[in-house]
């Protein structure tokens, strides 16, 4: 279940919590499991704008069976679930407008693992599933003992290594 989000405007965190908490899961989660489920938010930008957030969200257990990753090769069931939402903007108190949004995903879930391994997601328009986004479980390869002109290079920092965690904010880079 998600309780909230938040957005970073001009590096000033703005956190949003539901008015109708997002349930990501109805556990247990069996083959032909089939819920929907409903949720709002409202994010403010003091004197600027405000976005509020309405929607559904449908999981529909569709499948079961192996798959198989780098990591591991596991049962799985395969969950559907399509996010309907309609974000409003309204623009410093002087009216505003909306847009619907369709999002699905494809996630194969196996027993004890906290992430899909594997998840298909991406837009739905005009009918039309568009995937944007695949990830799967991986192991851990040690990429600094291979060499290849195709190994991922990525620098990251935070600005804060030690946070308190109910306190603080950390923005990584």
């Amino acid at each position: 279940e998600a309780e909230g989000r938040g957005i970073n405007f001009s590096g000033f965190p703005i956190p949003s919590f539901y008015n109708d908490n997002d349930e990501i899961y109805q556990f247990p989660l069996d083959y032909n499991d089939y819920d929907s489920t409903t949720f709002d938010f409202t994010t403010n930008i003091p004197l600027l704008a405000t976005l509020v957030t309405t929607g559904y969200r449908i999981n529909d257990v569709d499948g079961y069976g192996t798959i198989m990753t780098p990591y591991d090769t596991v049962q799985c069931i395969r969950v559907v679930t399509n996010v309907i939402s309609e974000d409003s903007v309204n623009v410093a108190g002087f009216g505003g407008f909306s847009f619907p949004n369709h999002v699905r995903e494809y996630k194969w879930l196996a027993v004890g693992e906290k992430y899909p391994m594997l998840n298909v997601s991406g837009n739905v328009v005009a009918g039309a599933f568009i995937p944007t986004n695949v990830a799967y479980r991986d192991i851990f390869r040690n990429l600094e003992t291979v060499v290849s002109p195709f190994a991922p290079d990525a620098d990251f920092s935070a600005n804060n290594v030690m946070p308190e965690a109910t306190m603080d904010t950390v923005t990584f880079s």
